[in-house]
């Protein structure tokens, strides 16, 4: 078999996520790195021409080598991809040093969040513009920090939980624990969309961190020859911009769990046979006892409601799951 056909039967068997999120950055990683040590770092200048001169005369034996570690290291980060992303929303232990610091940066966020509020406070006599910005400022505040006592210490970690507490305010759901039986029941159009999105934000939260490392392993390497100290300095730019690309790839997908939560809650009623609410009052209260029932195992004396053509196909006008669509 070939080098380049096993290469591409890997990437159909982990999948386009895997390749995305895992294989992709960890490649550059790991070329970024080689290029250095390649031009010469850290013992000799760097020259570009030393970089090409090795690349070039690869053997085989060694290419093989090179795409078998960058696919290690792919498949060792991989399980520790929720990891990264709680790092970057601020769960970081509960060390000394931890504490004080997500203290000090949740401060600088409500600091953040109170200027918003203070710009969204209504004008006796606000011109266009002034209530263009006031309107803006509303938008951010609603989808980048939830109530000030739930803040983390991190924008990223801010926009994420800020989606889970409008779906659990509106409906009275604890969203984190409802979303993992809501998500088989929403449409294959949604289900899509969502899974992009997460994808992206993936994609972005590994980007920061890979560009983090890099800068991090440039410096080491190039700390000697003066005007290359640009190149880890353009690699924190880059995790700064990719950090930046996960906040909006977190607003977005933020904005579709609230979607799936407004369209497919009532789904997940009629799976769990529990009886629809009348009014939206009603619905809070049940869906509170709900929640505590399926978080904490808090007992409840649910009323249940069996249809018998529950197996039937939908009628026409009502949506089909992505479980049963054809």
């Amino acid at each position: 078999m070939k080098f380049d056909s096993l290469i591409a039967d890997s990437f159909k068997t982990f999948g386009a996520r895997f390749t995305l999120v895992g294989l992709l950055p960890s490649g550059l990683l790991c070329l970024f790195v080689l290029a250095l040590i390649w031009s010469g770092a850290p013992e000799r200048s760097p020259d570009l021409a030393r970089v090409v001169q090795r690349a070039t005369n690869l053997s085989p034996m060694e290419i093989a080598a090179l795409a078998v570690s960058v696919l290690l290291l792919a498949l060792v980060l991989q399980p520790l991809q929720l990891s990264l992303v709680r790092i970057l929303e601020g769960y970081w232990g509960d060390s000394w040093l931890a504490d004080k610091m997500s203290v000090a940066f949740i401060h600088l966020q409500c600091r953040r969040r109170r200027k918003l509020v203070a710009a969204t406070q209504a004008l006796i006599q606000a011109d266009r513009d002034q209530k263009r910005r006031m309107a803006t400022a509303a938008w951010l505040l609603h989808r980048n920090y939830p109530p000030e006592d739930k803040l983390l210490p991190t924008r990223l970690g801010n926009v994420l939980r800020s989606a889970e507490d409008r779906a659990s305010q509106r409906y009275g759901l604890d969203s984190v624990v409802v979303w993992p039986r809501l998500y088989p029941l929403i449409s294959e159009k949604l289900a899509t969309i969502l899974s992009d999105q997460r994808n992206a934000l993936d994609l972005s939260a590994r980007g920061c961190v890979m560009f983090l490392l890099a800068a991090m392993a440039g410096t080491v390497l190039l700390f000697r020859h003066g005007a290359w100290l640009t190149v880890p300095g353009s690699a924190l730019v880059l995790a700064w911009l990719s950090y930046r690309s996960a906040i909006g790839a977190a607003v977005a997908y933020g904005e579709s769990i609230e979607t799936a939560f407004d369209l497919y809650r009532f789904n997940l009623l009629k799976t769990m046979h529990l009886p629809l609410p009348s009014d939206h009052e009603t619905e809070r209260a049940a869906n509170r006892q709900l929640s505590d029932f399926l978080r904490q195992g808090i007992p409840v004396n649910f009323a249940y409601v069996h249809v018998a053509n529950a197996d039937k196909e939908p009628s026409e006008g009502e949506t089909k799951t992505h479980s049963d669509a054809s």
